[in-house]
């Protein structure tokens, strides 16, 4: 399924953690002191977190056996210690930001396998050299549309193993002027990932020339990356988006809403660590994320929603790129699954190329949620320079994909290639415009100009 063709590429540090020290514990909080008035042990009343879609009744559970928890690893002990000790459950958000990205325990961070049929899912890159191809067709003419300026920094958002900006810097070498007008910039925190992606541009980090030709640069947060006024960028973020960590809220019957949380799991019967509850009170981010986005949303639609997935990340991430290609002149192109609005229920894990558990075996699986660029477009709209940038699209990977050339592409390719070359690119090809399929679920957005419309949009 191509849903499972997911990857949230160099899942970064830079997102800010909305919660930050806030507690969202369910119940009270039961602190005993020393002599000294330091606090020795903190334990968590959870009589007031609710169990979704589960009778409350002491006796559901009668009948059901005792079976063996999951090995219990240095991160299941990690999320347990924060939960624990910091006050209550963690959000989904934070549970997301944890099992990704910690520093020595995190999926991305540790996982030798991750993209390729070898890894956890497959990606467009992997599927075909022609997308990145068509990323690179996509720079040149956008540079063009900038007036081919002397200096242009291309950066991308997570790059993964580093194949699709090898594909982009090979399939532009033709075009000696903006190669020559190239630096390139990678936004990415895991030093083996980095790795991979010195291998495939052949160089090395933290900075130096690749065996295409521009300088490459590290760097670990978006913040870090340099943004010089004289000189414009194009952003690439290609399943990015998918992995920034998101917030849930579940709609009650009488209208309220309470957010999901991850707490610790000591039933017998459940061999994991963890289960999803709500909190029964308000949390920080249903007191601040949760109306900000509703305010936007049709009245009806509303009324509609069972639930809502939020990710204040994508949002800070669209305003601050808005901002950048403002100031510096450019633009952002993403491409990630999604649609044009929210999401209720989309976030999964993914594990040797099947869906698994959410909460099953924490850090061994991919964990990604459709994007809602809709929340996108309303953050570009407010940004304080909407008055000369804007958010175009979302438009149908096969659409822009077709728009840029890849038909003549293919045929280019196949006049060259034997049997069974062909026969691979033309299911690299189909699989990249198929419809219901990457063609359809995947979506391209462009933050740039308001008034020069980017190509293909």
């Amino acid at each position: 399924m191509a849903q499972v063709m997911r990857q949230g590429l160099g899942r970064q540090w830079w997102w800010k953690r909305v919660l930050g020290a806030q507690s969202i514990s369910g119940g009270g909080i039961l602190a005993q002191e020393d002599g000294d008035g330091d606090h020795r042990m903190v334990t968590i009343d959870r009589s007031g977190l609710i169990l979704p879609n589960r009778s409350e009744d002491k006796d559901s559970n009668a009948g059901q056996h005792k079976v063996d928890k999951e090995q219990e690893t240095e991160l299941v002990k990690h999320l347990q210690s924060l939960i624990q000790f910091r006050g209550g459950p963690l959000t989904i958000a934070e549970y997301m930001s944890e099992v990704l990205t910690h520093p020595t325990e995190g999926y991305y961070t540790t996982r030798e396998h991750v993209f390729g049929s070898s890894g956890d899912f497959v990606t467009s890159p992997d599927i075909s050299q022609m997308f990145g191809e068509m990323i690179g067709i996509w720079c040149v003419a956008m540079w063009q549309q900038l007036g081919c300026p002397k200096k242009l920094m291309l950066a991308e958002l997570g790059p993964g193993k580093g194949t699709l900006m090898a594909d982009v810097l090979r399939g532009t070498a033709p075009f000696k002027d903006f190669n020559r007008a190239l630096e390139v910039h990678l936004v990415e925190v895991s030093p083996r990932l980095r790795s991979l992606q010195a291998e495939s541009l052949g160089c090395h980090a933290p900075s130096s020339s690749s065996s295409y030709g521009p300088t490459v640069t590290w760097w670990s947060t978006l913040d870090d990356v340099p943004s010089p006024p004289d000189t414009p960028v194009l952003y690439i973020g290609h399943e990015f988006l998918d992995a920034l960590p998101i917030h849930q809220f579940v709609k009650k019957p009488n209208g309220s809403w309470h957010e999901v949380v991850v707490d610790i799991c000591k039933e017998a019967h459940d061999p994991k660590h963890f289960r999803l509850v709500l909190s029964p009170h308000d949390t920080f981010a249903s007191k601040t994320v949760l109306p900000s986005r509703l305010q936007d949303i049709d009245r009806e639609r509303i009324q509609q929603l069972d639930s809502i997935e939020i990710s204040p990340a994508c949002i800070g991430l669209a305003d601050g790129l808005a901002t950048r290609v403002a100031q510096q002149g450019g633009a952002a192109l993403l491409i990630d699954y999604g649609q044009d609005g929210p999401y209720e229920n989309s976030i999964v894990a993914i594990r040797n190329h099947k869906f698994v558990d959410l909460l099953s075996h924490p850090g061994q699986a991919d964990v990604s949620a459709y994007v809602d660029f809709d929340a996108m477009r309303t953050a570009v709209k407010s940004n304080p320079y909407n008055a000369i940038v804007d958010m175009h699209g979302p438009i149908d990977q096969s659409v822009f994909l077709k728009s840029l050339g890849i038909d003549s592409r293919l045929q280019s390719l196949i006049e060259v290639a034997d049997a069974k070359q062909q026969q691979a690119l033309l299911d690299g090809y189909k699989r990249l415009i198929g419809s219901p399929g990457m063609g359809d679920r995947y979506k391209a957005i462009c933050i740039g100009s308001k008034t020069t419309i980017p190509i293909t949009f």
